[in-house]
């Protein structure tokens, strides 16, 4: 557990600068429209926490790969314990009935999913036909020559950073996935996108 906090402090000491810039500007702007039953696909150390509407929310399930102290610590802080729960699963294997969430919410979690199509088809199953996922991650630039040193330094890249791949191309594979994106917003060279997407037909 000792290892978990040092990492949990590390990943937040790297995501600081990008956390007080354009990360923060988009959770205020998506994380807040969250509603109703509510599902966040990999929590890590909690930082969607202060974003959430809870006026708008029913509850909140937060799961994550490994158990993080941190988060729980946050949950209760904020005494939210009634409002919010805990539970480690993998997204690949959600442990939920079909239909069962309005809101999805997931952020910086597909770049080290090991299978995108299986974990984004886990998330469709167990959201509500009327729902919503809301989604921030980091892809592959637009730029080529920055996508091109993506490919490069991805393999490498894994090695250091628990899986997490550089070149993930998250817009398309949320589409792939019968997801139809109603918003959008990206960084000038598309490193983070960040939006809602709803069930397609």
């Amino acid at each position: 557990m000792a290892r978990r906090n040092l990492i949990d402090t590390m990943y937040d000491v790297i995501m600081l600068p990008f956390e007080k810039t354009l990360l923060r500007t988009y959770r205020e702007k998506f994380i807040s429209r969250a509603y109703g039953e509510v599902l966040e696909i990999g929590a890590g150390t909690g930082a969607n926490l202060p974003f959430y509407n809870m006026n708008n929310i029913q509850h909140v399930t937060m799961t994550s790969y490994e158990s993080s102290e941190k988060l729980i610590e946050k949950i209760k802080e904020k005494k939210w314990d009634a409002q919010i729960s805990y539970k480690i699963c993998d997204v690949m294997n959600l442990p939920f009935k079909d239909n069962v969430f309005d809101t999805v919410v997931f952020t910086l979690v597909f770049c080290t999913v090991s299978d995108v199509e299986k974990g984004l088809k886990e998330i469709r199953r167990v959201l509500k036909a009327e729902g919503r996922i809301v989604f921030i991650e980091h892809v592959q630039p637009n730029n080529q020559f920055q996508g091109k040193l993506t490919n490069i330094l991805t393999p490498a890249w894994k090695q250091i950073a628990g899986g997490c791949h550089l070149d993930r191309r998250t817009r398309e594979n949320i589409e792939d996935a019968g997801f139809r994106v109603v918003e959008i917003d990206s960084n000038g060279n598309g490193l983070f996108i960040a939006g809602i997407a709803e069930k397609s037909d």
